[in-house]
């Protein structure tokens, strides 16, 4: 305990001596001599980090002018002026930060119309939705839904040019894709289509340019789906059935290439079993007058052909 007590004026005085600083800027503060030596060597100096300024002492340096630094006066003036390039500087970030954004293309904008009314489709596209369409339809079985789609994909109601040509795509489309697929769903086109025609969603115009293709094109498909044919002889009956067709347009409106094609009698013949009726005689003729020379050659009547089982 003496011995403490003989130590404290020691301590003292040495915290009374004046503070050093080194070059670097920190507190050079004397180690006891009795400093331990794995803490460091005794009767060094140990680093300390500078005071920093009150607040006070703050404030003041912001109020007044600043001192000379490396040899380099700046005064009230200059810190006046350092202060309204970094407000500038602040400000520019701030405005472009908040520029308005660059106005988007509205739906309207962005989608072209196709040659019809506002929004419209081109016809080729009504090809390719109208078999998205029955896809869903096949799944769901929600006629409402596929013939409002429908409806709204042709647009009917304009009358013109346009609408009847995205009808006949909508035809065209469909027919392609139930000849293709299988016997069960061949049905459910219909039941769409038919419903689309009766309630004018399709105009009747749209039927004889929508089946030009697939008669024209009869003879490739069968080669890779032989259902084709009896398909859409199904197709045509159903519109010969709604008064939406004549027989006779296989022979006034059919491609050039389906009436020569060794093809078309036979699939009159098809189309009129598929009506459900007997022919007329008017029918006869129609069927007499798509007939190949070979086919003439191998049976002495229309009725012959229809009659034959292969």
């Amino acid at each position: 305990m003496a011995a403490r007590r003989a130590s404290q004026p020691n301590l003292r005085r040495a915290t009374s001596q004046p503070v050093e600083v080194d070059s670097d800027g920190f507190v050079a503060i004397q180690r006891s001599p009795f400093s331990s030596k794995k803490g460091g060597a005794g009767g060094g100096t140990m680093k300390m980090p500078p005071k920093l300024p009150s607040a006070g002492a703050m404030r003041r340096a912001v109020s007044q002018p600043a001192m000379p630094l490396g040899g380099t006066n700046l005064g009230s003036g200059d810190v006046t002026q350092t202060l309204k390039r970094t407000s500038s500087i602040d400000n520019s970030s701030s405005s472009s930060s908040s520029a308005t954004p660059a106005k988007l293309p509205s739906t309207t904008e962005a989608v072209g119309t196709g040659g019809g009314g506002g929004g419209a489709v081109d016809p080729a596209t009504c090809a390719k939705k109208i078999q998205s369409i029955l896809k869903e339809y096949y799944v769901s079985g929600d006629t409402d839904d596929a013939v409002l789609s429908v409806a709204e994909l042709v647009q009917a109601s304009d009358g013109g040019t346009a609408s009847i040509e995205r009808g006949a795509k909508v035809i065209e489309g469909g027919t392609f894709f139930a000849m293709e697929g299988k016997p069960t769903d061949v049905p459910k086109m219909l039941e769409v289509m038919v419903r689309c025609v009766s309630e004018g969603k399709i105009l009747p115009a749209s039927i004889v340019p929508g089946l030009a293709d697939p008669l024209e094109f009869l003879g490739d498909i069968e080669i890779d789906a032989p259902l084709a044919g009896k398909h859409l002889a199904q197709i045509v009956s159903e519109c010969l059935k709604l008064n939406a067709l004549t027989f006779d347009f296989l022979v006034k409106d059919s491609p050039e290439n389906f009436q020569s094609g060794g093809l078309a009698a036979k699939f009159a013949c098809q189309v009129l079993k598929q009506r459900g009726t007997d022919p007329s005689e008017e029918d006869w003729q129609i069927v007499a007058s798509l007939m190949s020379a070979k086919e003439k050659e191998e049976f002495d009547s229309p009725k012959a052909l229809w009659e034959d089982k292969k």
